[in-house]
């Protein structure tokens, strides 16, 4: 789970300063403020996970309502969560780990775009604040790894900022522009599943979660983090 969180944190901090500095627009509208919108969110939900009056609270209203289950498995996350608590080292180093991903994502996709003639108006910095937010599209509980989704945000996204297709310049509503976008997103899709394929063959050949073992005590927990 905190892998999971400090990548977001990780994605939505990029995709927050680029989108400030940069003043990157999606029809008209200035897409700094709803990344600030996302950050501050994000911050009081992870401000709400470490903090114990919090958990407390919410751990009186489960008890209330008799969600039993529920509320064993909040108690489980919070423990979990707060064996990281004073390791600022370590979550700074995951943090920046996850910021260099980022970055990396993006110079991947802009590689992908120049592969096939496509540019966009502001260059690397319309990558550096689309992709965190396909990113945040993609992780739609809704969807199958955001299957669909993704694809639709890669169109209407860069179709706004493509100004050359294969260095012939395009206009607004040229059915070209949503092609290439589209054909972005199908050879991102296809960097992500071959540079995946590798920890999916490792995870068979280790059979699976058969071989996965929960610590029985948050104290064991808190020994895996220390070490």
């Amino acid at each position: 789970f905190l892998d999971r969180d400090v990548g977001l944190g990780g994605l939505v901090l990029v995709g927050t300063l680029v989108a400030w500095l940069s003043g990157t627009t999606l029809n008209g509208v200035l897409l700094a403020p709803i990344f600030a919108v996302i950050a501050v969110s994000f911050v009081a939900a992870n401000l709400a996970i470490f903090y114990r009056p919090t958990y407390n609270l919410l751990h009186k209203v489960l008890s209330i309502i008799r969600m039993k289950r529920v509320d064993e498995k909040v108690e489980r996350l919070f423990e979990s969560v707060n064996c990281y608590r004073g390791k600022w080292s370590l979550l700074t180093a995951t943090l920046l780990i996850s910021v260099g991903v980022q970055i990396g994502c993006a110079f991947v996709n802009l590689l992908a775009a120049n592969a096939i003639g496509v540019h966009t108006r502001n260059g690397w910095l319309d990558y550096l604040v689309f992709i965190p937010t396909i990113g945040l599209i993609g992780m739609a509980p809704f969807t199958l790894n955001g299957a669909g989704f993704r694809e639709a945000a890669y169109i209407l996204l860069f179709k706004s900022v493509i100004d050359f297709v294969r260095g012939a310049p395009v206009m607004a509503g040229d059915p070209a522009i949503e092609t290439a976008a589209a054909t972005l997103a199908v050879l991102w899709l296809g960097v992500v599943v071959a540079t995946s394929l590798p920890g999916g063959i490792i995870y068979v050949a280790r059979g699976g979660r058969k071989r996965d073992r929960i610590p029985d005590s948050i104290e064991a927990i808190a020994g895996i983090s220390d070490a």
